[in-house]
């Protein structure tokens, strides 16, 4: 039989593959529409949600600090185990963006929270989280807490040239 007909759609696929064909538009409005019902097809595709923000730069962080407490209480639902976990991936991706955002605008302090919260959730550190942190430790000269990531990297550090190098 036809292989498309034995994989069950689901709606997160349904509005996954909307974001996606989202992309490829121009026409603002007709874009919107498709974003706002990959939304309501899967209420927790931030994807989404991040393509419909709009405004300054300082509206847009405001909107997506929103959106990761929004995500965060859905995570909270999750079994919290991090990378490895399809399932946490949309607000992990989501936490580090806004992390890097927070992150170049200076915003170093709320930043490091997020990176460190990404940092203890996800023990293999799949984002890279680790490589800002020791940056806004430097930056900040908090060189105790630099020395004490370097020395807690689970193997040796001295092989991460971008933990030094940073």
């Amino acid at each position: 039989g036809n292989l498309e007909n034995e994989i069950e759609s689901t709606p997160e696929m349904e509005s996954a593959e909307l974001l996606e064909l989202s992309m490829s538009i121009d026409d603002e409005k007709q874009r919107k529409a498709l974003l706002r019902e990959a939304i309501e097809l899967w209420p927790e595709n931030w994807n989404a949600h991040l393509e419909l923000i709009e405004g300054t730069l300082v509206e847009q962080i405001k909107q997506i600090r929103e959106l990761e407490i929004k995500a965060f209480h859905k995570w909270e639902e999750t079994d919290q185990v991090g990378w490895i976990n399809y399932e946490e991936r949309p607000y992990l991706r989501l936490k580090f963006m806004l992390a890097v955002i927070l992150f170049k605008q200076g915003l170093l302090e709320e930043a490091l929270e997020h990176f460190e919260n990404l940092y203890e959730i996800d023990e293999m550190d799949s984002l890279g989280a680790r490589y800002y942190i020791m940056s806004i430790y430097c930056r900040t000269y908090d060189f105790e807490s630099a020395y004490e990531l370097f020395s807690d990297v689970p193997y040796p550090a001295s092989e991460d040239l971008s933990l030094i190098h940073i």
